[in-house]
């Protein structure tokens, strides 16, 4: 028979993989906290239900204040990690492929690449500077 630890720690696991499946960093916190409270039931096998719930809950709301510091203003606080509209508008970008007026492009901009619409043929490799953001797709012109 498996013991009560061991159930904990399989417990906490399949918390870690439902993460995967189910958005947004939360489950994974609670699993840690789970494993964690296994952890302890190994070294100390008499503690009684009540105690391992109290465990489990106390690490579980650790772990996720702990996260929530660490991922601070990330997925955990609903956001994303994109720049808002008025920070890339007004800087500059390289071209990746080649944009025209009839075809969206992508430029580099700060190492991440987004999709580019422009009302000018612009050739890879240009500088360019982004005049406008609508949702993911940069407007730009040639510097």
């Amino acid at each position: 028979m498996m013991s009560i630890g061991a159930l904990w720690i399989c417990f906490g696991a399949v918390m870690l993989l439902l993460e995967f499946a189910i958005p947004g960093v939360f489950i994974c916190f609670f699993g840690i906290g789970a494993i964690s409270t296994g952890i302890i039931c190994l070294f100390f096998p008499g503690i009684t239900l009540i105690w391992q719930l109290v465990i489990f809950a106390i690490a579980g709301t650790l772990y996720t204040l702990a996260g929530k510091k660490i991922f601070h203003g990330g997925v955990i606080s609903g956001k994303l990690n994109t720049p808002d509209a008025n920070d890339i508008v007004g800087s500059t970008a390289t071209a990746c492929e080649s944009i025209a007026p009839d075809k969206d492009g992508k430029v580099e901009l700060h190492g991440a690449f987004w999709a580019a619409a422009s009302n000018e043929e612009i050739a890879p490799g240009t500088r360019v500077v982004i005049i406008e953001r609508k949702g993911l797709i940069l407007i730009v012109k040639k510097q």
